[in-house]
């Protein structure tokens, strides 16, 4: 949007009149509502993720207890170990087998709210895949259903072998300490 504007009056200039005249270009940042994010975010393509797995990090703390926390990695890229994108790994369970909204990514704290994911991950699967549509990341994902599920056994049986071992850990977010209390057994019959 551009608007003119008289330098002598700051009136809206007539832009036929001849009298000099600024520009003065102005961005307007338009909020789409929900439903309108959620259907163009379904005709978009989705980035094919190859390879997932769920890394479980140590993050040390001054003067508190260090914490166990597990994050998302899609294909192979770093994680950024002070600013991670924590991951719930109850709700992550939830999204390997039902279809929703979702929230994976969330807080320290446990509320996704908090680390600014309101409106969640609408999760779709198919036989062989499973699709999130990030509503607050405005992006779209695909990975193998078989790779995820992997993935997340995976992590379960390697937090909980952390924690046998380190048990001064604080599992961040609270929440996914049950997880990690979770035989692998369990978890498999669950997918099974």
């Amino acid at each position: 949007m551009i608007i003119r504007i008289s330098p002598v009056n700051n009136k809206l200039a007539d832009t036929n009149s001849g009298n000099e005249n600024c520009t003065i270009t102005m961005h307007i940042n338009i909020e789409w509502p929900s439903i309108l994010k959620y259907w163009f975010g379904k005709a978009r393509r989705a980035q094919r993720v190859e390879r997932v797995s769920i890394r479980n990090i140590i993050q040390r703390q001054d003067d508190e207890s260090d914490w166990l926390i597990a994050v998302l990695v899609m294909d192979n890229a770093s994680v950024d170990e002070n600013n991670p994108e924590y991951l719930d790994l109850t709700q992550l369970r939830l999204c390997l087998t039902s279809s929703g909204t979702f929230f994976p990514w969330t807080c320290s704290c446990g509320a996704p709210g908090c680390a600014g994911m309101f409106q969640g991950v609408a999760v779709s699967h198919t036989e062989i895949n499973t699709t999130w549509l990030d509503l607050d990341g405005n992006r779209k994902l695909e990975f193998s259903t078989s790779m995820l599920r992997s993935a997340f056994d995976d992590a379960i049986i390697n937090g909980s072998r952390i924690l046998a071992t380190e048990p001064g850990l604080e599992v961040t977010p609270n929440q996914n300490a049950v997880e990690f209390q979770t035989s692998n057994e369990i978890t498999k019959e669950a997918f099974s």
